[in-house]
């Protein structure tokens, strides 16, 4: 069972927040490309060249953000389609009959 999730471009990485975590690997990647070339380190060396170079540390630290505010921001924007098309209930106050409504209450106004 396959699911693809993104192409990679030239430069970019995938796998590096793995590296951080007492887990396998989550993902894996194939080349579609005859010219293409998919380079791959162990968990040891990876975070051995992290802890002692800053430019990686900093390239890797930058990747992982980014990853991280596209992954809230595509969540955010999921969950604001989902709350769009639920339609609210409310329960009246004589009983405990659910009751649909078109629009929100009005704000109390003060006289």
């Amino acid at each position: 069972f396959e699911v693809q999730l993104r192409n990679l471009l030239p430069g970019q990485m995938f796998g590096e927040e793995d590296s951080f975590h007492e887990k396998l690997r989550t993902t894996s990647v194939k080349c579609l490309s005859r010219k293409g070339v998919i380079y791959s380190i162990k968990k040891a060396e990876f975070l051995n060249k992290f802890g002692k170079d800053p430019k990686i540390c900093k390239v890797v630290s930058d990747t992982i953000h980014s990853k991280c505010q596209r992954g809230t921001s595509h969540a955010i924007t999921q969950l604001k389609a989902k709350r769009a098309s639920v339609v609210p209930v409310t329960f009246s106050e004589q009983g405990s009959t659910p009751s649909k409504r078109a629009s929100p209450p009005s704000p109390p106004q003060n006289i």
